[in-house]
C-alpha cells in the first residue's frame, strides 16, 4: 500500500476538512515546493496526504498507482460516505489558497454551475497534442455565457494538475486509466493525453473549471496577483480582467479568489516561483504583496488583445528577467519590431536569436525578408545561405534563396 502522511492541525481539521472531504498529492522526493505546499494546507487546517514518499519514481503511472491504491482504501473504509470528495494534486507546482477550505462547498453548490461528478482545471494551451484541441467544442460553446460577453483568453483545455470529483467517480476515471487505456508510458510524454481521452470518451462523467472558481493554471495569464498575510492568493482584477461578464456577487468572488493554484509549462513555473516567494513573504511579514506577470505571458496576451507596443515592452522585459524564456521572448520581441516599423531593433535582436541558437531558420529568414525589402540583397543571400547550410532540407529556405537569386542576377 502507498504511504500516506498528513499535514492538518488537529483542532481546524474537523473544522475545514470533513471526513467526507480529502485532499492527496503524490510526491516520492522531499523538495522546498512541497514543503511549501504542505505549509499552505496546515496553515489553513487541511489535511494532505502526500503519497509515495520515498519510493521509486517510474513514471505517471507510479502517481496513478498510489493514487488508485488511496482511493480503493477510502472505499474500503465502512466510514466512507458515498458522499465523499476527493482532490488531487501536483505536488511540486501547487499552493493552495486559504480559500481551498471552501473547495467542496464551491464543487457541489448550484451557483458553480458544476452538473458532472470530476471537475478538471482548464488552461489556455492544449498539451501534449495540439490536434486534440480540434475534438474540443469552441470556447464560447463551452464556456457557458451567463451574459454573453466573451472571454479574453478563455481556460478551454484539459489540466491534470488538480482534479477534484466524488470519490466513486474518481476512482472510476483511474480505473479505465490503468486498466483500460493500457500503460500510461504507451500513451506519450504525458499522463495527461489518458486523461484528456477519458474526458472526451465521457462527457457526462467530467467537465472543466471554465470559469477558474476552484483552480487557477498560470500559464499564459497575465493578471497581477495577491498575497496576503493569512495565505490568501487572489487575482488583481484592476488590471487586465480575466473577464468582461459579471456573474452576480459570489460566482464574482470565487473567479476572483481561485483554491488552488497551479504553476502549469514554462512561464506558469515562472509565474509560481514569484509567487510562492511572495506567499513566503507575506506570512512572515504578515503583509500583502503584489506579484505582477512574468513579462512573457503578458506579451502573449497583449498581442492576442492588439497591443503591440505593450506587447514588445511585456517581451523586453522577459529578456531582462525570464532566462527560462529569453530566447523566445528575444525572437517575439523582433517581429513586433518589424511590425512596429523599427526594423534596425529587429535585426538586432534577430542577430541576438542567432547567437543564442545557431541555425535560427525563421530568426535567419525573417532578417533576409528585411533586407531584401531594403534592397540590399546581397546581405539578404548571407542570412539565406546560413538557413540553408543549417537546414539543407527546409523548402521554405529553398524558396528564399530562389527569390533571393533573382533579385541578385
Amino acid at each position: 500500500s502507498p504511504s500516506v502522511r498528513s499535514q492538518s492541525q488537529s483542532q481546524s481539521q474537523s473544522q475545514s476538512t470533513p471526513g467526507d472531504f480529502r485532499i492527496a498529492t503524490a510526491a516520492t522526493t522531499e523538495r522546498v515546493e512541497l514543503t511549501n505546499l504542505q505549509l499552505s494546507a496546515s496553515r489553513v487546517g487541511v489535511r494532505l496526504d502526500v503519497l509515495g514518499m520515498g519510493e521509486e519514481y517510474l513514471g505517471h503511472e507510479t502517481k496513478l498507482r498510489l493514487y488508485d491504491e488511496w482511493l480503493d482504501g477510502m472505499a474500503d473504509d465502512v466510514e466512507t460516505s458515498p458522499d465523499t470528495v476527493v482532490a488531487l494534486i501536483d505536488g511540486y507546482d501547487v499552493l493552495l489558497s486559504s480559500s481551498v477550505t471552501q473547495l467542496k462547498e464551491r464543487f457541489i453548490s448550484k451557483e458553480s454551475g458544476f452538473k458532472h461528478p470530476i471537475v478538471f482545471a482548464a488552461e489556455r494551451s492544449m498539451w501534449p497534442d495540439d490536434a486534440l484541441s480540434l475534438l474540443y467544442p469552441p470556447p464560447l460553446e463551452s464556456n457557458e455565457l451567463r451574459n454573453g460577453s466573451p472571454h479574453p483568453y478563455p481556460l478551454q483545455y484539459l489540466n491534470s494538475g488538480t482534479i477534484v470529483g466524488y470519490l466513486w467517480a474518481v476512482r472510476l476515471m483511474l480505473r479505465v486509466l490503468r486498466d483500460e487505456y493500457g500503460a500510461v508510458s504507451l500513451c506519450g510524454p504525458d499522463d495527461q493525453r489518458s486523461f484528456h481521452k477519458f474526458f472526451l470518451e465521457n462527457p457526462s462523467l467530467v467537465t472543466l473549471d471554465y470559469d477558474g472558481i476552484l483552480f487557477q493554471t498560470l500559464h499564459y495569464i497575465a493578471q497581477p496577483l495577491i498575497v496576503d498575510g493569512s495565505g490568501m492568493l487572489y487575482l488583481d482584477n484592476a488590471s487586465l480582467a480575466v473577464t468582461t461578464r459579471t456573474f452576480g456577487p459570489t460566482l464574482d468572488k470565487w473567479r476572483r479568489t481561485p483554491c488552488i493554484f497551479h504553476g502549469n509549462a514554462g512561464d506558469g513555473k515562472d509565474y509560481f516561483e514569484m509567487i510562492s516567494a511572495a506567499w513566503t513573504s507575506a506570512i512572515r511579514d504578515k503583509s500583502v504583496v503584489t506579484v505582477d506577470p512574468p513579462g512573457y505571458s503578458t506579451g502573449i496576451v497583449l498581442f492576442e488583445m492588439g497591443d503591440l507596443p505593450g506587447a514588445r515592452a511585456n517581451f523586453e522585459r522577459s529578456i531582462k528577467e525570464e532566462p527560462r524564456n529569453a530566447l523566445e521572448s528575444m525572437y517575439n520581441y523582433a517581429v513586433l519590431s518589424n511590425q512596429l516599423g523599427d526594423n534596425d531593433a529587429a535585426l538586432s535582436a534577430y542577430d541576438e536569436c542567432v547567437k543564442a541558437k545557431p541555425g535560427h531558420i525563421d530568426a535567419l529568414l525573417n532578417s533576409a525578408n528585411i533586407y531584401l525589402t531594403r534592397g540590399d540583397h546581397d546581405t539578404a543571400k548571407r542570412y539565406v545561405e546560413i538557413a540553408l547550410s543549417a537546414h539543407p532540407d527546409s523548402a521554405l529556405a529553398k524558396h528564399y534563396y530562389a527569390v533571393v537569386m533573382e533579385k541578385v542576377q
